[in-house]
């Protein structure tokens, strides 16, 4: 925000409704109010006014252009219902000050209200405001009667800019637009000003009054103390409300911040997390899936192996045939099943009960032992290798149809049964 501070306009450029600006100020109705100032005086007149800020060559850094249209735009916003019922339980209220302490506390470091504007309206002259004015507005206004309004503004084009919303306005003795009318001149005579014995509440007061009635918090007939209790109550409860709301966002903003996306509020953020959750769910189930499919065929391939390292055991005469099927936990099953590596190495170191024997190779093809033995000599020797040469099975086996020796076992191997 940058503020463009001089004696007519208070430029607060390209900030719409900001958060972070909003004043929230005293509650409660003010009893005495000043019937001797003017309730309608002129805010701004129609026109295109250079603001204070120069650029680096002495011209003015910016224009501000006022129109009719524009007069329009801000009495529509101001007459927006939330905007109403907040300044009828005088909640950001549009204040009026001397000066402008509100946006420039260092040039205005006292803060002196000297009432609230009500309402808008534009003619064809600029924008003109009603004015509640406080009991000691009068004296004040003697030293500064010009209005200075403090409102945003938008970029209509370059250098070239727009009031878009009224702030506050501050009341001053040197106006920067001569134009500007005083307050003081637009006071009517104060015997036609003053409110006779025999009239009723205030204006503002039976407002007031009506907007409680319609809305069912209270009776016509109910004393004003009354409608104080109701006010102090609606204020109340919008104090309440806001605190819930910015508690709410703050739980918004947590959700967003572990959820990593976009939540708008808590419903939401649980929405999403819900779905998550059920999608994590079912990756979750699948995956149990996957498992139990895995470790059912990594123990069909281990009972597999473990057989076939038994049969290779039994044929080699390592092992018989009984120590093969035995079962329970010291079995020899069960100990290949946990350590299969381990035990058949151990197994290995058993002598073989062909290990004696020569193989006999000189012989016949047809002398060449049946197909069983061919297997079992062969396996022998592989079992040898890899004990001797502390290699794996393949290696071991790989060495074995290298081996001059056993390639007559295998050649007979190749060709069919005589």
């Amino acid at each position: 925000m940058k503020h463009a501070l001089h004696s007519f306009f208070v430029r607060i450029s390209n900030v719409r409704l900001n958060a972070e600006i909003q004043r929230v100020f005293a509650s409660g109705l003010r009893t005495h109010i000043n019937a001797e100032l003017p309730e309608w005086i002129q805010l701004a007149p129609y026109g295109e006014w250079p603001t204070s800020e120069k650029n680096a060559d002495g011209t003015p850094e910016a224009v501000q252009v006022f129109g009719k249209d524009d007069a329009e735009a801000l009495v529509k916003r101001f007459n927006a219902w939330h905007r109403r019922l907040s300044r009828l339980a005088r909640i950001n209220s549009c204040k009026v000050y001397v000066g402008h302490p509100d946006f420039a506390p260092d040039i205005w470091p006292k803060r002196q209200e000297l009432g609230d504007v009500l309402e808008l309206s534009a003619d064809d002259k600029g924008l003109n405001g009603r004015m509640r004015w406080n009991s000691d507005a009068q004296a004040l206004l003697k030293k500064n009667p010009f209005p200075s309004v403090a409102w945003d503004t938008e970029d209509q084009s370059e250098g070239r800019e727009r009031p878009v919303m009224l702030w506050s306005v501050g009341m001053t003795s040197r106006p920067n637009i001569k134009g500007v009318k005083s307050a003081i001149n637009a006071c009517a005579e104060p015997e036609a000003e003053l409110e006779t014995e025999n009239q009723t509440e205030p204006p503002m007061i039976k407002k007031i009054k009506d907007a409680l009635c319609g809305a069912g918090l209270c009776n016509a007939d109910d004393p004003d103390e009354v409608i104080q209790t109701h006010v102090g109550q609606m204020i109340a409860n919008i104090g309440q409300q806001k605190q819930w709301a910015a508690q709410e966002k703050a739980r918004a903003d947590k959700m967003k911040t572990a959820l990593n996306c976009d939540v708008t509020d808590v419903d939401s953020g649980i929405e999403t997390a819900l779905a998550r959750i059920n999608a994590l769910n079912g990756e979750k189930t699948s995956l149990e899936t996957r498992v139990n499919a895995l470790t059912s065929e990594r123990d069909e391939a281990r009972k597999a192996r473990c057989n076939a390292i038994l049969d290779r055991l039994v044929e080699s005469g390592r092992i018989t045939k009984a120590e093969a099927d035995a079962q329970g936990d010291d079995a020899l099953s069960t100990r290949l099943n946990a350590e299969p590596d381990k035990v058949l190495a151990e197994m290995l170191q058993k002598p073989c009960r062909l290990n004696n024997q020569g193989l006999n190779l000189g012989r016949s093809k047809e002398a060449i032992m049946d197909a069983s033995e061919r297997r079992s000599r062969i396996n022998t020797w592989t079992d040898d290798y890899m004990v001797k040469n502390k290699v794996g099975y393949d290696d071991a086996y790989k060495a074995a149809q290298a081996c001059p020796e056993l390639k007559p076992l295998f050649d007979a191997m190749k060709q069919p049964e005589s």
